[in-house]
């Protein structure tokens, strides 16, 4: 049978559900960061996320060694020929079960939505149409269509999804799932009478990254999303991805979720328009060429924004009373972030004798999992714990701003958590449960916030201030580093996102853009890992103490790309981005592109590492932008 499933439920009124299959040797767990998508942007409340977990059978091509499956594969050579029919059904009942449990639940079939990827993607589109009530719509990504000689005798007689949208995705160069397959399937279906639409992605694109990232802009998206044709919604939101499917078959698996975040559009397009419209309208009245007008602020929400220190609240009281008399104060946006920068920079150096006005160092943090907590014996424990020291005891900045691989904003914009309080985020999956009863004390800060705002404005950097907790790349880490017992943070964190691209300039801009703050008492953290693979983790755990060659040949690149002179540091560490063993190490970029973050704030400081640990499929590499301010 299969294992529980995972599930991102709706945080709203629950309406429709999507259910995305793995592939074979996957889980679930590898695929929740589609939910977490629209979960980060606030979009598709409504929906509910199931991810299955394939149970875990014997696999012919793997010489009859267990690993999740769908169904066995018998030989490589031509996957539709020999095929497990026991196995098929027995997980197309499963899938008809999944949608059941929907249905019961009160959704209507037509806004549920099944698709999968590779074997996943070929049981969804072999149980979406065999299924015996009508679907939102069905996808396969790289996949096939199971038992096509019999198939006619597993549709029911009324074929409640003749008319159901079937989108299939294929690269063409897939080397598992050959493009033909995935044609001859769409071909056999729209034979059948089946609404199909099959996109075929080349390996690579030469079209520019920034008309690319242009296209895919927040201004354009009322020009892609809803559109039908060949510059519609597949157009802005797979195409972005420059590649589905290449010979790297890490890659293969990373790349094609792009296609998830299409289909859900696709289906529930509505809800789309809807959040389209409210993120316009916001976009608008925040883009810098649209000149701000002066905002009637009342004098107590000023001060409230202003670090507040008694000895200059009475300071800045006078002040209110010679600009306006009255209880409301109007000045304009750029005076009152300009005047409650200066009066939080003079309550540093004034009020905080113990803190060192000296310019901070910039640290990148190797943040591991959520277990790092418990890992007392693990070689990196020590490590967090003496860098969280060395910030506590001689660095002893004033806040901390840190950017976490878990947070990727807009494609243009950058996301700051502008909340003093808030919850944490349980962004994992699969653990035990006293890890989602885990707390860690931390406060945010409005007026720090705002200096964030104000230093990425003032460089050309869209922000957008809202309410977020803090993620496990940050408080799973902290918690080793600054123990709330033995070494407690009482200072302000505010955490800010990356950019969701995976432009490496764009980010070391980021970088420079920020880094103004250390020399006002802000410590800069960036937390990802050095090397990133969570798909081979299987592979080696199986081995214990096997390293995989990019562990080790990517985190020493990393380090010559760091520890050069600093002049040619941005060209060097985006050309790490292009090596062969970049997708192997990192399939995705997310947990990399924090460093570039980090040298970018570096300005001229020169980095080190500070120590190092191939384990696996990952680099536990940490390092130090700048000096350790001297007392």
């Amino acid at each position: 049978m299969p294992l529980t499933p995972l599930i991102i439920p709706a945080v709203r009124k629950h309406t429709a559900t999507v259910i995305m299959a793995h592939g074979l040797g996957d889980s679930g767990a590898g695929w929740v960061d589609i939910g977490e998508n629209w979960r980060r942007r606030q979009s598709f409340e409504e929906v509910k996320f199931i991810f299955p977990n394939a149970p875990s059978i014997p696999i012919t091509v793997n010489m009859g060694m267990r690993m999740p499956g769908w169904y066995d594969i018998l030989s490589f050579g031509d996957l539709r020929d020999g095929q497990d029919e026991p196995g098929i059904l027995k997980s197309r009942d499963y899938f008809h079960s999944l949608i059941k449990e929907e249905i019961d639940a009160g959704i209507p079939s037509d806004r549920i939505v099944l698709g999968g990827f590779s074997q996943g993607g070929a049981m969804s589109i072999f149980s979406g149409i065999t299924a015996p009530t009508k679907l939102g719509g069905i996808f396969g990504l790289s996949s096939y269509l199971l038992l096509h000689s019999k198939i006619k005798e597993f549709i029911p007689a009324d074929s409640p999804n003749q008319d159901t949208p079937i989108f299939m995705g294929h690269g063409d160069s897939d080397p598992l799932v050959k493009p033909e397959w995935g044609q001859m399937t769409a071909s056999f279906l729209k034979v059948a009478g089946f609404n199909v639409d099959l996109k075929m992605y080349p390996e690579k694109t030469t079209e520019p990254p920034s008309q690319i990232q242009e296209r895919s802009a927040p201004k354009s998206l009322d020009v892609t999303v809803g559109v039908k044709n060949a510059s519609g919604n597949e157009f802005y939101l797979l195409e972005s991805s420059h590649v589905l499917v290449s010979p790297n078959t890490a890659y293969h698996n990373e790349k094609a979720k792009e296609f998830i975040i299409f289909i859900t559009l696709k289906i529930f397009r509505k809800e789309v328009m809807k959040h389209l419209i409210v993120f316009l309208f916001y976009y608008c009245l925040n883009s810098s060429s649209v000149p701000h007008k002066a905002e009637d602020l009342r004098a107590d929400e000023c001060l409230a924004m202003f670090v507040n220190p008694s000895i200059l609240t009475i300071l800045v009281l006078v002040t209110a009373i010679i600009l306006a008399p009255s209880t409301y104060i109007t000045v304009t946006r750029s005076f009152f972030h300009t005047t409650a920068r200066a009066i939080s920079n003079a309550a540093y150096h004034l009020v905080s004798p113990n803190m060192t006005p000296k310019k901070t160092p910039v640290y990148f943090l190797s943040h591991g999992g959520p277990n790092i907590m418990y890992e007392v014996g693990h070689p990196v424990y020590p490590q967090l714990q003496a860098i969280g020291r060395e910030i506590t005891q001689k660095v002893k900045p004033r806040a901390i701003v840190v950017f976490s691989a878990h947070w990727r904003g807009e494609p243009n914009t950058i996301e700051i958590n502008t909340a003093e309080s808030t919850d944490l985020i349980y962004d994992f999956y699969g653990f035990p449960e006293h890890y989602y009863k885990e707390i860690y004390p931390n406060k945010g800060n409005a007026q720090v916030a705002q200096e964030v705002i104000n230093a990425a404005t003032a460089s050309g950097i869209k922000t957008s201030p809202v309410r977020r907790g803090l993620d496990h790349g940050v408080w799973a880490s902290f918690k080793v580093a600054f123990d709330p017992v033995t070494n407690p943070l009482n200072i302000p964190i505010v955490q800010v996102s990356l950019f969701d691209t995976e432009d490496p300039h764009q980010h070391y801009a980021l970088g420079k853009a920020v880094s103004s703050l250390r020399s006002e008492g802000i410590q800069i953290i960036v937390s990802g890992m050095a090397v990133h693979n969570l798909r081979d983790l299987s592979f080696v755990m199986r081995e214990p103490g096997k390293i995989m060659p990019y562990a080790k040949s990517f985190d020493e690149a990393l380090r010559v790309a760091v520890e050069g002179d600093v002049e040619g540091r941005e060209e060097r560490m985006a050309e790490l981005l292009k090596r062969s063993d970049a997708r192997p190490a990192h399939p995705s970029f997310e947990h990399l592109l924090p460093i570039h973050i980090g040298a970018g704030a570096a300005g001229d400081d020169k980095g080190v590492r500070l120590w190092t640990l191939a384990e696996g499929s990952f680099s536990w590499a940490q390092y130090r932008f700048g000096d350790v301010p001297t007392a």
